[in-house]
């Protein structure tokens, strides 16, 4: 089956930005279960130790908690600010081209393995993987990891609208196909706080 995706560059900026959301909504998802199922642990030690007879074990186990519940808080924060700073990185880029590259198509072609990137009929490069490693999805963007042979991670951001053969639920069942296991495309809802930094 064949799938292209054909946009101005613009779209496809725009899609490189929302990966940016999207890969923070991603592993801030992750890195807060963590953080909170230790805070739970903490928390339920605490109150047992109180049970136990052990104020003082309690006091200790709570103020960890709160610790790690600040923790949270501030890398979040961090992350955010990277990502905005991601976010303008990409945006002076885009600012710094001319009308003409601003207005220039970009066709993706997905064939087998390969995806082929073209502009105005010629031939940019391929984009191919043998493990694609995980694929986020957000409203309006599809974005593909891929693990390169060096330990590399590379992603390949796709604007959902520019999709011109095929459909989106047929795209996804054949990414599903080159997934590994149990892994699927994994829907990721981006926060509108968030959505404003691109405005």
């Amino acid at each position: 089956m064949k799938f292209t995706f054909e946009g101005s560059a613009a779209e496809f900026n725009a899609a490189t930005m929302e990966e940016v959301l999207l890969r923070l909504v991603q592993t801030r998802g992750r890195r807060n279960a963590v953080i909170c199922l230790l805070c739970l642990a903490l928390l339920a030690v605490g109150i047992w130790s109180f049970f136990m007879g052990s104020s003082k074990r309690c006091a200790v186990f709570g103020v960890l908690a709160l610790l790690l519940f600040l923790y949270l808080r501030r890398s979040s924060a961090v992350a955010a600010g990277r990502a905005q700073q991601t976010i303008l990185r990409l945006l002076e880029a885009e600012n710094a081209q001319s009308e003409e590259e601003h207005e220039r198509v970009f066709t993706y072609t997905f064939e087998g393995s390969v995806c082929t990137m073209s502009s105005n009929g010629k031939v940019l490069g391929t984009w191919a993987w043998t493990s694609l490693d995980r694929v986020g999805e957000a409203d309006g963007v599809i974005a593909l990891w891929r693990v390169d042979s060096e330990a590399h991670q590379s992603v390949l951001p796709i604007p959902q609208k520019c999709l011109k053969d095929g459909t989106l639920d047929e795209f996804r069942d054949y990414l599903n196909g080159w997934l590994d296991g149990k892994k699927r495309v994994t829907y990721y809802k981006i926060p509108a706080y968030l959505r404003e930094l691109l405005n």
